[in-house]
């Protein structure tokens, strides 16, 4: 990651005053290939009667169990 320091000369003086009170932290996140378990991905293909999918439709949330 590329790294870049920003000068704030030109705010106002009440933020500038508050930037100049912070401190820089170090990076604590882990990169983001280590924050996600990759699963490997099965395609699969379903059938379903008209029936069964019209009543999904009409009412998802009431089917939840």
């Amino acid at each position: 990651m590329n790294k870049r320091i920003v000068m704030y000369a030109d705010a106002p003086q009440g933020i500038s005053t508050e930037i100049a009170k912070g401190e820089v932290v170090a990076d604590f996140l882990s990169p983001p290939e280590e924050m996600v378990r990759k699963e490997s991905k099965i395609k699969c293909t379903i059938a379903l009667n008209s029936g069964s999918v019209s009543l999904r439709k009409q009412s998802p949330v009431a089917l939840r169990a």
